[in-house]
């Protein structure tokens, strides 16, 4: 298009201008839109990451591996363990009376038994963190539907 006069340069400039000015503010808004979804997307996934973290974290804290029968029973376990706590409690005692009453292999049979049964702890404890990390990795590709059920039946 060929202008012949200034005036109609500055007409069609005057129209341009806030044109233009409309179409970079449309432009900025939707970077500025894409932008908040974004970081609202990463709060959301760090969100659901901390949710499955507590939520293993209370498993690990309220389970209990040496319980054997569900909590109105648990009684019995303290009268079906009892014997070997005075058992242990004896042994503990003779042991700091001076080890006079155990003789030095007695004694590092014992620190050996100790250091076994402590380990054995700490392997059970990992074995059980690989299971539960596990199931919340196998459970991040389902739905929350599906989380809620399988969380009641691991309730029940």
């Amino acid at each position: 298009m060929i202008f012949s006069t200034d005036v109609e340069k500055r007409k069609l400039s005057t129209i341009n201008i806030p044109f233009l000015k409309v179409v970079a503010v449309i432009v900025f808004l939707n970077l500025l839109i894409a932008l908040m979804n974004s970081t609202v997307q990463k709060v959301h996934d760090q969100k659901e990451l901390y949710w499955k973290f507590t939520r293993t974290s209370i498993w690990v804290e309220f389970f209990d591996d040496t319980a054997m029968l569900p909590p109105p029973f648990t009684m019995l376990n303290v009268f079906w363990s009892l014997p070997h706590a005075v058992y242990s409690l004896a042994r503990r005692l003779v042991s700091s009376a001076g080890g006079r009453l155990l003789g030095k292999a007695e004694r590092e049979e014992t620190a050996c038994r100790e250091e076994w049964h402590s380990f054995g702890r700490r392997m059970a404890h990992a074995r059980l963190m690989v299971r539960l990390i596990e199931r919340v990795l196998l459970s991040g590709n389902s739905s929350r539907e599906q989380q809620g059920e399988r969380m009641k039946k691991d309730l029940i």
